[in-house]
């Protein structure tokens, strides 16, 4: 009975085991997290191995609570903040960071520069930001193109585009301008009773439409509002 139940167990982590070159087995492995980085360190027992430890000091319920490991690369969005909101918001700035697997960094880059402008948007129009800094780690197999964990955001890799690509630009956009709407109206503030859900959903599509508004101008949102 020992011999077949190792069979069986040896043949669903091959099924499952993803196939990686010795090259990839090299790549240093991140963690991303709700909450802030406290500390990281090598494991006492086995140095291939290391402890992330990170601390959300906002209260949060624990369905918000997510994190990706992967060997992703980090992208600082913050550079494509506007100089004009810069100026507005002086030290209430919040870090704004993307994390794409292998190869997918330029992709990032391209498909998440409004977001800089997009938080600063709503600090200046609905007040501070819950958490200490806004991420976004696309991931791929991810059944939701987005979902809302406490200061950060986990979507679908399907969501990103390169610059040779326009048409999915808007909408990909929305999704991602609603992932930051729902930091503020879904996860700092959340249902009292599930039959409430409506009210943090619909709140958190009104913050997205208002700031597309601004961005894509009052035709385009009357023409979606009338839809």
């Amino acid at each position: 009975k020992r011999g077949l139940a190792n069979g069986i167990l040896s043949g669903i982590v091959d099924e499952y085991e993803v196939p990686l070159t010795d090259e990839e087995k090299l790549l240093d492995m991140t963690v991303v997290c709700s909450g802030e980085l406290m500390n990281e360190t090598t494991d006492f027992e086995d140095s291939s191995k290391k402890i992330v430890t990170f601390l959300c000091s906002t209260v949060v319920a624990p369905q918000h609570i997510g994190f990706a490991i992967g060997p992703f690369e980090q992208v600082d969005l913050s550079e494509y903040r506007e100089v004009a909101d810069d100026e507005k918001l002086g030290q209430q700035t919040v870090p704004v960071l993307g994390y794409g697997l292998p190869g997918r960094g330029d992709q990032v880059r391209h498909t998440c520069t409004p977001m800089a402008h997009a938080i600063d948007w709503f600090l200046l129009n609905f007040g501070s930001y819950p958490f200490t800094e806004c991420r976004f780690v696309f991931v791929d197999d991810q059944i939701q193109d987005t979902e809302h964990t406490a200061s950060l955001s986990i979507c679908s890799t399907r969501l990103l585009y390169g610059e040779s690509i326009i048409d999915p630009e808007i909408e990909t956009t929305r999704k991602l301008v609603h992932a930051i709407a729902s930091q503020w109206i879904g996860v700092s503030v959340v249902p009292n009773q599930r039959s409430d859900r409506w009210t943090t959903i619909g709140l958190s599509h009104f913050m997205t439409g208002l700031f597309m508004k601004s961005l894509c101008g009052h035709n385009e949102y009357a023409f979606r509002q009338k839809t």
